[in-house]
């Protein structure tokens, strides 16, 4: 539990192929992460936080850490295992934020950002003050590692039910290792950076096809995002950011997504819960009440001019 204000919190983390069918998954749940399948997309997915103390499927303790995590400064990661069912580019295939609702923007969030876009993710874009905020990048060119394998299977695509994938490759949270040749036209093995730099740029991720036959492994992680307190650390100035305090009851959504918006191959959800008496309740979004005065304020200043 996270204590904030006298209320204890917990997370929740939820996995699906659409908003609707999100459903709990194990959090270092080693070699049993969940399957997804929809029209569009079949896959794997695992969730790992370091120091996890929040909701499991049944009810059971918390799996507290994992082996993956080792001798890493990283805590957390979001697996996925998988294929795509019928071509893409890599310029549409999106992985991101998003939010149903306006948040709290601390201050630190714009040049946070700044940073973020010029030293690890150039082709980041973002909105954080819109009524529906998002920040998202083309997934292959953000992820941390990314490693891109031949399907064995030759059997017919099919988009009503699973297609097949390999073993999966962390059945003990062993490291993927980046190794897109497979997957990236080039003449040389990238590094991540390399790979990032190399689709920074919107024709080179137009050239590169995402095939049904390939079968894609992506690791997202970070030493930022603590969700095991509900905390965005920032070792670089020693301090950290409250999300509890800024999420204002939104739940923190990662989604895969086509570039407009029409298709979703997966969703990842952490969702905020408050300990009331005997049991635990999502945290309900709160409309900033300044946020009427705002507006009006806005709109009287228009009709002056």
């Amino acid at each position: 539990m996270v204590v904030w204000k006298g209320k204890d919190y917990t997370v929740e983390v939820k996995v699906g192929a659409t908003l609707d069918t999100l459903r709990p998954i194990l959090v270092n749940g080693e070699g049993v992460p969940e399957l997804i399948d929809s029209p569009e997309f079949t896959g794997r997915i695992a969730i790992r936080i370091a120091h996890f103390n929040g909701i499991t499927p049944d009810g059971t303790p918390p799996i507290e850490s994992s082996p993956y995590f080792g001798k890493t400064q990283r805590l957390c990661s979001i697996q996925v295992q998988g294929r795509f069912k019928r071509d893409w580019t890599a310029n549409d295939i999106m992985w991101g934020n998003e939010f149903d609702n306006k948040l709290k923007i601390p201050k630190l969030a714009g040049p946070a950002l700044k940073f973020i876009q010029a030293t690890i993710d150039p082709s980041l874009e973002a909105d954080l003050h819109s009524e529906k905020p998002w920040a998202r990048s083309p997934l292959i060119a953000t992820m941390n590692t990314c490693y891109a394998q031949n399907s064995t299977d030759g059997s017919e695509i099919t988009f009503d039910k699973p297609i097949s994938l390999p073993d999966w490759p962390s059945p003990n949270g062993e490291h993927i290792i980046e190794d897109t040749m497979l997957g990236i036209p080039q003449r040389n093995k990238m590094d991540v950076n390399e790979r990032r730099k190399h689709l920074s740029k919107e024709d080179t991720r137009k050239e590169v096809i995402v095939h049904p036959y390939q079968v894609w492994n992506f690791d997202f992680f970070n030493p930022f995002l603590d969700f095991a307190n509900f905390k965005i650390r920032l070792p670089a100035v020693k301090m950290s950011i409250n999300m509890i305090k800024y999420s204002n009851g939104e739940p923190l959504r990662y989604a895969c997504k086509s570039r407009d918006h029409k298709v979703t191959f997966f969703l990842v959800q952490f969702t905020l819960l408050e300990k009331q008496g005997d049991q635990l309740v999502p945290v309900e979004y709160k409309k900033d009440p300044n946020e009427k005065k705002d507006k009006k304020d806005k709109k009287d200043k228009k009709e002056d001019k």
